[in-house]
């Protein structure tokens, strides 16, 4: 269930950094940092 709920929310994530298109993203933290860059920035 987390694994879906996961994959859910990178989507989600990867859809709005798509459609808005930021400059610059601040994101709180390492383990946040090395998580959006594995599964949102670099697919």
């Amino acid at each position: 269930m987390r694994d879906e709920m996961e994959v859910f929310c990178y989507k989600k994530v990867r859809e709005i950094l798509t459609k808005i298109e930021p400059h610059m993203i601040l994101v709180l933290g390492f383990e946040t940092y090395w998580q959006l860059k594995k599964n949102v920035l670099e697919n």
